[in-house]
C-alpha cells in the first residue's frame, strides 16, 4: 500500500520550497536602477527632487533647456542651479526635456490645463509630433497643438495622450531621482529668510500619486 502523506502535503498543499516562483519574484533581481528607485521612493526624496526641478526650470521664460546662468539672484541660487544642472546633464536628453516641459510654468487653454495638469506641456508636444510642420516656429506649433487638444476634451482619444505623457514624466522623474542619489535638497531658502530649511517645498509642480508610486 502507498504510504499516507502527513502534514501539509497530505492536503495537497505545496511547501514553500516547492511553490513555483511568481513573476515578481523571478524579476525582482532584474529590476533596473530607475525601477528600484521608484519602488522605494520616499516622501522626503520626492519632495527634494520636486523642489529642485521647480526651482531650476521656473527661472526660464521658455524653459526648454534651462542653464545655471539664468539663476542670478544670488550666489547660493547659482550654486544650486549648477548642482541640479549636473544631475540633469547625466540623464538622457529626452528625460531632461520631459522634465522641462512639466516644470516650466506655461499658460495653456483652460480645458487643457484642467485635464492634463502638470502633463499639459508633454501632451502638447506629443500632439506636435503627430502633426509635424516644416519651417514653423515651435511656439506656433505648440499653440496649434494646444487648440487641437482643447477641442478634443470630450474625446476618448485624450486618454491615450494623458497615459503616454504620464509615462514619459514618470520615467524622467525616476531618472533624475536616480541621478541625485538621495542627496539633500539643494534649493536655497528665499533671501531674507535664513531660518527656512533648504528642503522645504516651495510650490513645486505636483506629480500626483500615479507618477510617484
Amino acid at each position: 500500500m502507498p504510504r499516507p502523506r502527513t502534514g501539509a502535503r497530505s492536503h495537497g498543499v505545496a511547501m514553500p520550497e516547492d511553490r513555483p516562483k511568481t513573476r515578481s519574484t523571478q524579476t525582482q533581481n532584474h529590476l533596473s536602477r530607475k525601477e528600484i528607485v521608484m519602488k522605494k521612493l520616499n516622501t522626503s526624496v520626492q519632495v527634494a527632487a520636486q523642489s529642485e526641478l521647480a526651482f531650476y526650470f521656473s527661472a526660464s521664460p521658455t524653459g526648454e533647456f534651462q542653464t545655471p546662468e539664468a539663476h542670478t539672484t544670488s550666489p547660493a541660487a547659482r550654486a544650486a542651479a549648477d548642482r541640479i544642472d549636473g544631475w540633469l546633464g547625466s540623464i538622457k536628453t529626452f528625460h531632461k526635456g520631459a522634465l522641462a516641459l512639466a516644470y516650466t510654468p506655461r499658460v495653456w487653454p483652460e480645458g487643457v490645463e484642467e485635464y492634463f495638469g502638470e502633463l499639459a506641456g508633454i501632451a502638447v508636444r506629443l500632439d506636435c509630433a503627430a502633426h509635424p510642420a516644416v519651417g514653423v516656429p515651435v511656439g506656433e506649433l505648440e499653440a496649434a497643438a494646444a487648440e487641437r487638444l482643447a477641442g478634443m476634451i470630450a474625446s476618448s482619444e485624450l486618454r491615450g495622450y494623458k497615459k503616454r505623457a504620464r509615462g514619459y514624466l514618470k520615467e524622467a522623474f525616476a531618472a533624475y531621482v536616480a541621478a541625485r542619489e538621495g542627496a539633500p535638497c539643494v534649493v536655497p531658502p528665499p533671501e531674507g529668510d535664513p531660518e527656512e530649511a533648504p528642503d522645504t517645498v516651495r510650490d513645486p509642480v505636483p506629480l500626483g500619486e500615479e507618477v510617484a508610486s
